[in-house]
């Protein structure tokens, strides 16, 4: 076994292969011999090092999170709220009083019936009319002056006249107190109920 040292002014890791050869030539050849040294030196950055990759991990992880965070505002959104229900009858009752207040009108099932039955017809006419479907063009916003503005867009005259009959009738009916919430109702209930 043999020993080797070696010196060098510059830090790293130093190797070397090294082939013996004989005179006189051996039968077997001998193994190449391989020399392997590192040279160091005193780490006087270490400290700064370990600093630099804390703050790293710090900024990095701020970085990131701030990154993060950006990209989830820019692609979530709020929900849209799911459109309300006008067939449902409370929903219609609700919006249908609210939106006609100014005409003194009052919900009833066969008032609600009524104005949908016509809707229908008013579609029905306005698809051979137009050659477009009703709903393509229009929502409705449950208000009895939209009912009768899409009447007189109705360009057959007789058609016109029995839409609107319709409509008068709708809103004759809508103009009457239902009995339960009339305020004799009341009275008379609690007379009966004694």
């Amino acid at each position: 076994m043999f020993t080797f040292s070696f010196a060098s002014e510059k830090v790293g890791m130093f190797k070397e292969e090294w082939e013996l050869w004989t005179e006189p030539l051996v039968l077997n050849r001998l193994p190449i011999l391989e020399l392997c040294g590192i040279s160091t030196e005193e780490d006087k950055l270490t400290k700064a090092r370990e600093q630099f990759w804390d703050q790293f991990d710090t900024d990095f992880m701020a970085v990131d999170a701030l990154e993060n965070v950006e990209g989830m505002v820019d692609v979530v959104r709020t929900p849209l709220k799911a459109p309300k229900n006008y067939l449902d009858p409370e929903t219609f009752k609700e919006a249908f009083e609210l939106r006609n207040r100014d005409m003194g009108v009052y919900f009833t099932q066969p008032t609600m019936d009524a104005c949908y039955e016509l809707l229908g017809d008013i579609a029905t006419i306005w698809k051979r009319q137009e050659r477009e479907d009703l709903d393509d063009v229009f929502t409705w916003g449950i208000t009895l002056v939209e009912i009768e503005h899409l009447i007189l867009k109705i360009k057959n005259p007789y058609t016109q006249i029995s839409l609107t009959n319709s409509y008068v009738q709708i809103l004759a009916g809508a103009k009457k107190v239902p009995v339960e919430r009339a305020h004799s109702f009341g009275v008379f209930t609690q007379v009966l109920n004694d």
